[in-house]
């Protein structure tokens, strides 16, 4: 395994085979995988808080990854050689980045959240499990995350949306965020950050996802409630104060 300042080389595809990636911290290899029976099953590999250069191929077959934690960034090709085989098990941690994901990700856990705020990610095809949250960034019209998936999409998750850099959005406005050859199932919920107060409405035409601002805070309200609030505060404390004086 030879080290450079700032990439590391690891054999992944077969002996004697190596590929380069631009890593943040740490990478390591796993060979074979002994199961608790002490039978080995297939290779498997572990990574954890890498980046993947926008110019680099990643070619991980015939290895199954699996991320427990940390954050990968794919910002070039994330490849299993097949977009039918497994490219990363993602089990906690973040996957994220604008580059391609040949092959499936399995999230059973953790965050996908595409681009590098905002941006997009395409993958060939994505299972989100119910301990997953797909992560969208919403910074503007034209300004958000979004994820390609140029096969199938299953979905059973959470989808959860941020605001990005402070942006309200208007009443009535949409983000087509997700598309797909298919889609299969939906999310379960809906979590917003920095978005309190609004409503989305998910559109699913089977091969895209729409979130549409059905409702959105109104200041004057708030203003109404807070004045209103004021008032019967002032109104209980002069009544006390009436009291005192009565006896």
């Amino acid at each position: 395994m030879a080290l450079t300042p700032g990439f590391i080389n690891v054999p992944v595809t077969a002996p004697g085979a190596n590929t380069t990636i631009f890593n943040g911290e740490s990478f390591t290899r796993v060979g074979l995988h002994t199961t608790t029976t002490g039978v080995v099953d297939q290779p498997r590999s572990y990574i954890r808080d890498a980046t993947i250069a926008p110019t680099v191929v990643f070619d991980v077959a015939p290895a199954t990854y699996i991320q427990p934690s940390g954050e990968t960034i794919v910002n070039g090709t994330f490849s299993a050689g097949d977009p039918g085989a497994i490219a990363i098990n993602l089990e906690g941690g973040l996957v994220g980045g604008s580059g391609t994901i040949l092959g499936v990700v399995n999230q059973t856990g953790g965050v996908l959240n595409p681009g590098n705020s905002p941006g997009i990610l395409t993958v060939s095809n994505y299972i989100l499990g119910s301990g997953g949250a797909l992560e969208i960034e919403l910074g503007g019209p034209g300004l958000f995350d979004q994820l390609i998936v140029t096969d199938t999409a299953n979905l059973n998750g959470i989808l959860r949306l941020i605001s990005f850099g402070g942006f309200k959005p208007a009443l009535g406005s949409s983000f087509q965020f997700l598309s797909a050859n298919t889609i299969i199932g939906d999310f379960t919920g809906i979590e917003l950050v920095g978005l309190n107060g609004y409503q989305f409405q998910l559109s699913n035409s089977g091969s895209s996802i729409t979130a549409q601002v059905a409702a959105v805070p109104e200041p004057s309200t708030y203003a109404l409630m807070l004045a209103g609030l004021g008032f019967v505060g002032f109104v209980a404390n002069r009544r006390r104060k009436m009291q005192i004086a009565a006896a």
